[in-house]
């Protein structure tokens, strides 16, 4: 039986210089993902007009970046749609939340409100609520290596913390609050958040 040789761990010395340039520069600071699931009978063309108007409102640039519908089976369909909203903060970094809806058996229905029929939809739904602060947006970062340099440092040095403690933390609470008005349209039980008045 042949004896492999295990090579012992390099370890670091804690007071060793790293060259600010070693790594590349993260170029994306990700939000933790908020859901929400939700079961029963909705307005969707109105939460869809209400989360066009909520980017709108606050200057975001609105994309629909996918809209996916499946076969209907008795059961109803399967539909997915993604929502992105982008604005630029400063002309170093611009800020980016996504919605990601998942349908299940999916199906149109009509109820009779204050006398008037209208169209609603009964469906299992999972809402994902994401983003992230994307920094050196600009090309001209990535045309030399100069720029891709000048950047690393930039944001592993310079402004990580400004990054981190403001901008990220401002986001962060910002889609608290996208997420607390969805939760409110679909009159949830848990449908506010502690940390509204923030930001």
């Amino acid at each position: 039986m042949a004896e492999t040789a295990i090579e012992p761990k390099k370890e670091e010395k804690p007071n060793e210089f790293k060259s600010p340039v070693a790594h590349k520069a993260l170029k994306e600071f990700p939000l933790r993902i908020l859901k929400v699931k939700y079961d029963g009978i909705f307005d969707w063309s109105g939460l869809y007009k209400l989360i066009y108007e909520w980017f709108i409102d606050r200057g975001y640039y609105f994309e629909e970046k996918l809209a996916g519908h499946k076969i209907p089976t008795p059961m109803g369909a399967e539909d997915e749609f993604e929502f992105e909203g982008w604005k630029r903060t400063t002309s170093y970094m611009k800020e980016v939340l996504k919605l990601h809806f998942h349908f299940f058996e999916m199906r149109d229905i009509e109820v009779i409100k204050d006398g008037q029929k209208k169209k609603l939809v009964k469906a299992r739904v999972i809402m994902t609520f994401s983003g992230a602060i994307e920094t050196g947006y600009a090309d001209r970062w990535d045309e030399n290596q100069l720029g891709q340099q000048l950047r690393t440092l930039l944001e592993s040095y310079i402004m990580k913390k400004e990054i981190e403690s403001i901008w990220w933390d401002r986001l962060f609470y910002i889609l608290l609050k996208l997420q607390t008005e969805v939760k409110e349209y679909l009159n949830m039980q848990a449908k506010e958040n502690a940390y509204y008045d923030v930001w």
